[in-house]
C-alpha cells in the first residue's frame, strides 16, 4: 500500500512525499526507486514518534496507514489534527466507530442497514453458546485475520483453541461473536468526501483460506451479476451515508450468502487505505491518489474526471500487495 500509493503521490507535479520506514525494512520495501520520496529510517518507537511529529508539521497533508486495533489509527490521525495538520484519513470519530465491529453493527442495525448479527462473546457461557449451530469468534477491534476463529456446529475442541488463543493474547473482554455464514465474500473501495457522496469503485472478490478466514488477497472485478452490483452500490451507498466522517479512501468488506441470494450484507467498514488499493490502481485509467487529494480538498488543478476509466481486464493480487500475474 505504502509503496502503491507514494507513486502515486508523486506522478502529479509538483508533489513529494516523505515517510518513515523502518530499517529492517529497506531492503524488502522497493520504495528506493520512487523519485520524489524522502526516507526516515526508523530504528525504534521513540525515533519513530519523533519522526512522525517533525513531518507532519513540515508537510501539506498526512496520510496514515495503520490498523485500527488498539485504537492505533484514530489515535495517530487525531495527533495529526492536534498538531495543526491536515489529515487524508477519515476522521476518528468515523475511525472509532467503524474499528469497533461491535459498535458499528449495532450502529448500521439501527440505520436500517443489512449487516451479520454480532454481539459479546461471555466466556463463561461460550461452549454453551457455542454447541448449536455454527459461529464466528473474532475480537471486536481487530484487523485482518488476527484472532479470527470459525467454529462448526458442535466442535467444542475448536472453541476450546479459541478460547485459549484469545485468553493469551489479553483479548477476552474483546471477544465477539456472529453466526458463521456461508457466502460470497466481496470487498469494494470507496471514495468519499465527507458530505455523504462517494464514487464507489470496482466489487472486488475476496480470497479467504480455511477455517481462520486467512485473507490470501483478491481478484478486481468480481464476477458477479449487474444487479448484485447494483444492490450493492445501494447497500455501500447507505452505508457511507450513516457513517458521518468518512473521508478519502474507505474499504468495505461484504458478504452474499448462499440461502438468501442478492442480498448483500454489510461484513466491515474499513476507515484506511486496504491492500485493494494496489488492484485498483492496477486498473483505473485515472489517478486515485490524486482523486483522494480532490475529495480532500486539496487538488486545486481542474476536477478529476467526473466518472473513472477503468482498463478492460481482471487483476489478481495477495495479501502482501503483489500482482499476480
Amino acid at each position: 500500500m505504502l509503496v502503491a500509493v507514494s507513486a502515486d503521490l508523486t506522478a502529479m507535479p509538483g508533489q513529494s512525499v516523505t515517510t518513515t520506514l523502518d530499517r529492517r525494512l529497506a531492503d524488502s520495501v522497493p520504495m528506493r526507486n520512487l523519485e520524489s520520496i524522502e526516507f526516515d529510517s526508523i530504528d525504534d518507537a521513540a525515533a519513530e514518534a519523533m519522526a512522525f511529529e517533525q513531518r507532519v508539521r513540515a508537510a501539506d497533508a498526512t496520510l496514515v496507514i495503520a490498523p485500527e486495533t488498539d485504537g492505533v489509527l484514530a489515535a495517530r490521525v487525531r495527533r495529526v489534527l492536534d498538531l495543526g495538520g491536515r489529515s487524508l484519513n477519515c476522521q476518528p470519530s468515523a475511525i472509532e466507530l467503524c474499528g469497533d465491529k461491535l459498535l458499528l453493527a449495532g450502529h448500521l442495525t439501527s440505520h436500517d442497514i443489512p449487516t451479520i448479527p454480532t454481539r459479546p462473546l461471555l466466556a463463561g457461557t461460550a461452549q454453551t453458546e457455542m454447541a448449536s449451530g455454527a459461529w464466528v469468534i473474532k475480537p471486536r477491534d481487530g484487523a485482518g485475520s488476527w484472532l479470527t476463529f470459525g467454529i462448526r456446529a458442535g466442535d467444542s475442541h475448536a472453541c476450546d483453541r479459541a478460547l485459549a488463543e484469545f485468553a493469551a493474547a489479553g483479548a477476552m473482554d474483546r471477544a465477539i461473536v456472529q453466526p458463521w455464514m456461508d457466502g460470497q465474500a466481496l470487498s469494494v473501495g470507496c471514495l468519499c468526501d465527507g458530505d455523504g457522496m462517494v464514487e464507489i469503485l470496482p466489487v472486488g472478490q475476496q480470497d479467504l483460506s480455511g477455517d481462520r478466514f486467512e485473507y490470501q488477497g483478491g481478484q478486481i472485478p468480481a464476477d458477479i451479476s449487474g444487479e448484485a452490483r447494483s444492490k450493492i452500490d445501494t447497500l455501500v451507498r447507505a452505508a457511507c451515508k450513516a457513517v458521518p466522517g468518512l473521508y478519502g479512501y474507505v474499504g468495505i468488506d461484504l458478504l452474499v450468502p448462499h440461502r438468501e441470494s442478492l442480498v448483500p450484507l454489510i461484513v466491515e467498514i474499513n476507515p484506511r487505505l486496504t491492500t485493494s488499493y494496489v488492484g485498483y490502481r492496477e486498473l483505473c485509467l485515472d489517478n486515485l491518489a490524486r482523486q483522494m487529494l480532490w475529495r480532500c480538498g486539496l487538488e486545486s488543478n481542474g476536477s478529476p474526471s467526473a466518472v473513472l476509466g477503468w482498463k478492460p481486464k481482471s487483476v489478481y493480487f495477495q495479501a502482501n500487495g503483489n500482482l499476480r500475474i
